[in-house]
Parts: C-alpha cells; structure tokens; sequence
C-alpha cells in the first residue's frame, strides 16, 4: 500500500469522532494510508491497514465504509478485532515471544482506548488473542 503523508480525505469527520492528536494514528482510505502526522509506519501497522483495505474493498466506496465505521461501534469493534488479530498473527509467526507479546498488550491498550469501544485493557487483550475462535 501507498503510504501519503498527509490527512484522509475525511480528516474532518475523523476528527469529529476520535482524539487524533492525542494518539497521532494513520488511516486506510481505499488502497492508501494516510500519515498526516509523518510519523514511521512499520510494517505490522501496515498489515493492520491492509485488512482494513480489504475491508473497505467489500463496499462499494471506502466513505461508506468509513461512515459506517464512525458511526456504528459493534461495526467498528469488528473491523479493528480482524485487523489487530491479523497484525498479532503477523508479528507471532515473525518476532520472539517477549516481542510479540509486548506488542499484544500495545495493541489492547489501544483497542481499549481509541476506538470508544467500550473495552478494558483485559477484554481487548484476550478478544485479539482468540479473535477467530468466537
């Protein structure tokens, strides 16, 4: 994927939902991530996007898909369980435990935090873990 530094098409709507200041992220938006604050993307963080390019891909503009992410939490809980447990498999297959399992607890900590899904650091941490198994 093609990585552009700078925001999405729909900053704005972004901004409305979520603090993006506070946290820095990128954003997929079609086949591209978006990195408005020029920030190193590594690779994992890239496979993390590409599910969400995949996602996106199964409706018929990434806006719909994105409206449907901002708005609709059990959706937007789904989509970000698929891509942190694909980026988990990634570093799993790739990376010692100690790295890997740093990284799992990264990653539930911004699952429970940055989303407004809902979840503490525990819940997001096993629901990435044994994300197929439900």
């Amino acid at each position: 994927m093609e990585i552009i530094n700078q925001p999405p098409p729909n900053f704005g709507e972004i901004k409305q939902h979520f603090d993006v200041e506070k946290y820095k992220p990128v954003f997929c938006f079609g086949d591209k991530i978006y990195n408005p604050y020029k920030q190193d993307v590594p690779v994992d963080i890239q496979i993390h996007e590409e599910v969400h390019s995949k996602q996106q891909a199964e409706y018929s503009s990434p806006e719909i898909w994105w409206t449907k992410y901002l708005l609709d939490q059990d959706f937007r809980k789904t989509q970000e369980l698929e891509a942190y447990h694909t980026q988990y498999l990634w570093l799993k297959e790739r990376i010692p435990e100690k790295g890997y399992s740093e990284a799992l607890d990264e990653m539930a900590t911004n699952l429970s935090s940055l989303y407004n899904l809902g979840l503490n650091f525990y819940q997001a941490k096993t629901a990435i873990r044994k994300y197929n198994e439900r």
